[in-house]
């Protein structure tokens, strides 16, 4: 029987999570933003890639914290996040993989963990792999 993994990709605004999905499938799978502080990614949507030996990772892409358009709130993000994983095959994560560029404080870090706590309980820093990415 082939594993299935789901991994949660989770940070703010522009900090790589969709180019992270299009560099891992190798294609464009995941619409990039510009830098500009609005969240491109608009619903969570799940990504599905074929690994190594057949293996199956859902990788599932949610839209940045900290939206500077003002239409898409923490709120509705953490909304979609529990919504999609309520409709889908498994509630179980298997990693969250939390994006954090290297532009950004590490302020704006202790508030993506908190949001994460906010939405999984105190259990999911058992879960969390930081993934640091670009410098802007």
């Amino acid at each position: 029987m082939m594993d299935t993994k789901y991994m949660l990709l989770f940070g703010v605004t522009n900090s790589g999570k969709s180019s992270f999905i299009n560099t891992l499938c190798a294609d464009t799978y995941a619409e990039v933003g510009d830098g500009c502080g609005i969240s491109t990614t608009k619903e969570a949507a799940v990504h599905t890639v074929k690994i190594f030996g057949g293996h199956t990772l859902n990788l599932i892409d949610t839209s940045g914290l900290d939206d500077t358009s003002e239409h898409l709130t923490n709120l509705n993000i953490q909304e979609n996040i529990e919504y999609l994983l309520s409709d889908s095959l498994t509630t179980e994560l298997d990693a969250i993989l939390v994006f954090q560029s290297l532009s950004n404080d590490y302020c704006t870090f202790r508030m993506s963990i908190a949001n994460l706590r906010q939405i999984f309980g105190e259990k999911v820093d058992q879960s969390i792999i930081v993934m640091f990415t670009k410098e802007t």
